[in-house]
Parts: C-alpha cells; structure tokens; sequence
C-alpha cells in the first residue's frame, strides 16, 4: 500500500468520524440512522479520487439529494416494492446527467430512500434530516482536507490527469522498457510490409540497467510469391 493510499483512508476515517459525531449532536433523537450508508461510498470517492467529474461538490451534493428526492417519489406513488426499486434507480440516474451531477452513490441514496419509505413510511423531512446535513458536511470536509491537509486540487476544475504511461517505447533502434513491471523481460514484434517485401524482426530487450536495453535483431528477407498466371 502506497503512502497516498494511506492518507486518502486516514481522511476518509476522519471525514466519516467527524459527520457521524456532528450528526448525532445537531440531529434530534427521533432521527434514525443519523448517517445514510451511501456517505460511505462518497467519502470514498471525495478522498481516493479527488480528481474525478463525480467527486466535486456539486455531484456529491446535488447527485445525493436530487436521487433522495426519485427514491422518495418513487415510493410513494409506486406501491409495488420491485418496480419502484427499478424506477428509482433508472429515473435518478436521468436526472443526474440531465442536471450534470453524476454521482455513483447517487444511484445507492435512491435505492435507501425507497426501503426506508417501504418499510418505515419517510416523508420529504429526511432530504434536511439526515441527508442534506450528512452530504452538506461531507463535502465540506472534503473540501478543507483535500486543498488545506493533503493539499490536493479539490474542487478540480481541470482535465483530469492521466495515468502514468505503460507503454515500450523505441528510441533509436532500441527498445526501451518503460514501466518497471516489464523490467524482466520484455519481447516485441515488429513486422513491416512494403512494396511486397517482408522483414521480420525479432527483438529481445533485456531488463533495464542490465544490459543496457540493448537487444539482439534478426532480420529475415521473405521474398514475395509470384502471381498465379491462369
């Protein structure tokens, strides 16, 4: 486990701690669950890839509420458990990319709402209580130890950064192993055709540091075969 793997958990634990604690004393005890299980899957997100469309604070916000709201309609004038479980899950996604606040979690928010309602009857109360205080605080927690603690870019308003290139990449007659998984060994094959001649070459490329990427070549001339005259 890396040392980023680590600090995206430690924040996650903190984020999650923090919302539980402050929800237990703002909530009123009448309120049960203080904390939705769809915040688990936001903090994951908000602090493992903070980076990401569906962790900025529109999305956990509005993807969480707005999928609330589905689930919660869904229940009440769909009587039929399997078919409002469907309608709730299918109609929240709809309304988060029509409203650009795609948020996985969203789609676990709906389906909550709709058990919840099914078996305890819940009204349009829990979009403030427990949903809108648990999502308001989430996102703001991962606001102020995303940019301030780990001093990350959050909320990013850029293109989201690649990943680390994985490829080989072949560099004056040489070819050069550039991810360090494929340091042992790494083989290619390179066949080239033109103007009806055909050489193959064979390259083996050692591991990187010993022997130097250099690697042995072959080359073998096929010569084309002759037209079939009818």
């Amino acid at each position: 486990m890396n040392r980023e793997a680590i600090r995206s958990a430690l924040a996650a634990l903190v984020a999650i701690a923090v919302v539980a604690e402050a929800c237990l004393w703002l909530l009123p005890p009448e309120v049960t669950p203080i904390m939705t299980a769809s915040m688990g899957a936001s903090a994951l997100l908000i602090f493992a890839i903070p980076f990401s469309p569906l962790s900025q604070p529109w999305p956990v916000v509005g993807g969480t509420l707005i999928s609330t709201a589905v689930g919660i309609v869904c229940v009440q004038y769909v009587p039929h458990l399997p078919l409002a479980l469907a309608l709730a899950t299918g109609l929240a996604m709809v309304a988060m990319q029509l409203t650009g606040s795609l948020h996985p979690p969203g789609g676990a928010a709906a389906l909550i709402a709709v058990l919840a309602g099914h078996e305890h009857g819940i009204g349009w109360d829990v979009l403030l209580l427990p949903v809108g205080i648990n999502v308001a605080l989430l996102a703001l927690l991962g606001l102020v130890l995303n940019r301030w603690v780990l001093h990350r870019s959050h909320p990013h308003l850029g293109p989201t950064p690649s990943p680390a290139p994985t490829w080989c990449a072949m560099k004056t007659s040489t070819l050069r192993c550039v991810n360090s998984a494929h340091r042992s060994m790494c083989r290619k094959r390179i066949y080239i055709s033109s103007y009806g001649r055909r050489w193959h070459r064979h390259a083996a490329v050692g591991a990187v540091g010993e022997s130097g990427g250099a690697g042995e070549w072959a080359a073998f001339f096929h010569p084309p075969k002759p037209p079939v005259i009818q």
